[in-house]
Order: structure tokens, then sequence, then C-alpha cells
């Protein structure tokens, strides 16, 4: 749980630091079945550190990008296309990124969370919030 933690606190200072590669290590094929992460961004600032987490822990990361409403421009996959090839079977340990959206988990990942298996499985929340200032 240690190691968890500490990874998650150097992504987040890392991913300010340098750009991530597109694809982390993990996704070859040589992943720690025992650790996922699972993450909704639409912006891309939760994938970031999502990618970072899975490379840095050498796990499976898998992304999801519904947008804020069903007119909004996707960037990748959406939860109704990739969570029916999520698998769980042998995760004992799932970082599930969260970007916030009005002060709350998106209800996109609150409908994700809702919709897995989660018995079994230690769940570790991260969550990404970019407050951008409106120009007086």
């Amino acid at each position: 749980m240690k190691r968890v933690l500490l990874a998650c606190l150097v992504a987040l200072a890392a991913c300010r630091a340098r750009p991530v590669p597109a694809e982390p290590a993990a996704l070859a094929g040589d992943a720690d079945p025992s650790v996922l992460v699972l993450a909704h961004s639409w912006s891309g600032h939760t994938q970031r550190v999502a990618k970072e987490l899975g490379r840095m822990l050498g796990t499976r990361v898998v992304v999801m990008h519904d947008g804020p409403g069903p007119d909004a421009p996707t960037t990748g996959a959406l939860v109704a296309d990739e969570l029916p090839k999520v698998s769980l079977a042998g995760v004992r340990t799932m970082l599930l990124g969260l970007p916030v959206w009005d002060e709350s988990p998106s209800p996109v990942a609150s409908r994700l969370v809702a919709a897995l298996p989660l018995a079994g499985v230690r769940v570790v929340p991260f969550y990404t919030f970019i407050h951008y200032l409106e120009p007086k």
C-alpha cells in the first residue's frame, strides 16, 4: 500500500514536469495483473496522471473519455464501449482516476463505479482538478 501511495504522489509531481509517453510500458503485455489503473478523463488531465501511475507501477491502464454531455466531443474510448472489456479477475488493487467537475466527481465516473463489481478489490481513488480563472 505504501508503494501505491508513494507512486501516486510522485506521479502527480511528475505529470507537471515532463510529458508522459503515449503508451506506458505496462501496456506491452508484461503488466502486473493484480493492479489496474482505471480512469475517466475528458480533457486529458486525469489520463496523464493515470498513464504515469501505470508506467511507474508496471500495470494496465484503461482510460475512458466520455464528455460532460451528449453533444460534447469525445477524444477516445467511451465507457459504454470499454466497460464490457474491463476484467477485474485477479485485480486486488484498482487506482481509480476521477476528474472533479462542479466540486464533485464527474457523473461519468460515478456511473463507472456503480457498474463495476468491486467486492474484494481495494480501490485507491485519485482525482484531478484544474481551475481556470476567467480573465478580468
